[in-house]
């Protein structure tokens, strides 16, 4: 039975592997080319912008398109899906109006006061990943794993397309900005297309009270998970928020395309194995506690094996191929990258396993927990820095030590967590 469970994750990991992999190696191929358009300024006001919708996206869903691939019931999953999208729409709508007020004091607090009159692509941006999101749980459930592999490739050949178009006609940062719309776009008609069959058939099921009932039962989604996803993203992003607001857009930049590049190994293959991961164990359930068990352990043996070929190869030589790629104004990229890659390992170990197992042993509360306590290492870390006024690469040794020891620490949480799930 173990065997049969590993090559059925195995499999579905291999169709994600294609489709992520060719995305990743077409964004690899195209970034020297944007890099020799873009200013690092322009570049780094699209890190703050992207950032800023990361941010905010938690709040689309209220995090309730997890719960699609768990749901046994298709029309409890379908109307659920419905209700999120309703929630989408909501918080879109409440997003144009707060930036329609505050727009100004935002893009000067980070230095990106070009993009003042386009604030509206913000909320597009918003829309889209969320409505992106709620298909992408979606074909997860139905474990359309090749159509989930297009649309990758779809999206990153559109957008990229636009960012190169654009740039070459000096549109500047905002050539950036809506390539990355058309991106996140990308791939909604692939799935509307794919699904409309579903959305059809389960469309008479929806009624207001299953919609109730449901979102009432999980309500510990948005209570527990809603928090810590922010926390996340806040995490996650603030490191460009804050070299943007203390160093300025240019050097925000370098440390975005130094995140973008270490992201390559992590998403390539950690995300894969991770949605791979979800789909199988989500269909195990959590009383079969030693299979989980087995098969978290086996995937974090072969994740730590696999991350020491890219750490070694980033610490050895970023600066390097970073000035021969990307060309000279990105030297520094690469030293940040070469400081980036200390934690580079336990995020390949932790990243993949989380989300699916925290999802299936529904702790919630740990997951919060953890999230807390990673927001104030970081927070803690670049207060000591703006204190004592380190430079940028102290600045970034001392992050990268804190998230080395904060994911070490979340993944024996995790392990732990299912040795002893009642």
């Amino acid at each position: 039975m173990k065997e049969t469970l590993e090559n059925a994750i195995y499999k579905n990991m291999a169709k994600l592997l294609i489709g992520d992999g060719i995305a990743r190696i077409l964004g690899f191929v195209i970034t020297p080319v944007l890099t020799r358009i873009y200013l690092p300024a322009e570049m780094g006001s699209l890190a703050v912008f992207t950032s800023f919708v990361a941010i905010l996206i938690p709040f689309s869903t209220l995090r309730y398109p997890l719960l699609i691939p768990v749901l046994k019931d298709e029309k409890m999953a379908f109307s659920l899906s419905y209700a999120t999208f309703l929630m989408l729409l909501c918080s879109t709508i409440l997003l144009i109006i707060s930036l329609f007020f505050f727009k100004s004091d935002i893009f000067s607090l980070f230095s990106v006061e070009e993009l003042f009159d386009f604030w509206w692509l913000i909320p597009i941006s918003f829309f889209s990943l969320g409505l992106y999101e709620l298909f992408y749980q979606w074909a997860i459930r139905k474990k359309e794993f090749l159509l989930l592999s297009k649309s990758k490739i779809l999206q990153k050949s559109i957008g990229s397309a636009v960012q190169i178009g654009l740039g070459m006609a000096s549109f500047g940062s905002l050539g950036l900005i809506i390539g990355s719309i058309f991106s996140e776009a990308g791939g909604l008609s692939l799935f509307a297309r794919s699904f409309k069959k579903d959305i059809c058939c389960n469309y008479r099921f929806v009624r207001w009270s299953r919609m109730k009932v449901i979102l009432g039962k999980f309500v510990n989604y948005p209570v527990y998970r809603l928090p810590a996803q922010f926390l996340l993203s806040l995490s996650g992003k603030m490191p460009l928020l804050y070299f943007a607001w203390k160093f300025g857009a240019g050097m925000a930049g370098q440390v975005g395309l130094a995140t973008t590049m270490l992201s390559i190994p992590v998403t390539l293959l950690g995300s894969s194995v991770g949605k791979a991961f979800y789909a199988e164990v989500s269909g195990m359930g959590s009383s079969k506690r030693i299979e989980i068990l087995y098969l978290t352990r086996k995937v974090i043996q072969k994740l730590f094996c696999i991350s020491l070929i890219p750490t070694i190869l980033i610490v050895l030589f970023a600066p390097i191929l970073f000035e021969l790629f990307f060309g000279t104004d990105w030297v520094q990229a690469g030293v940040f990258a070469r400081i980036l890659a200390i934690y580079l390992i336990t995020q390949f170990v932790y990243s993949p396993i989380s989300e699916g197992l925290f999802n299936i042993l529904k702790r919630q509360s740990i997951v919060l927990c953890l999230k807390i306590i990673r927001i104030l290492i970081i927070s803690m870390a670049f207060g000591a820095c703006y204190y004592w006024e380190l430079s940028p690469i102290a600045t970034l040794l001392l992050y990268s030590i804190g998230m080395a020891a904060n994911y070490v620490v979340a993944t024996l949480v995790i392990i732990n967590a299912v040795k002893y799930q009642k």
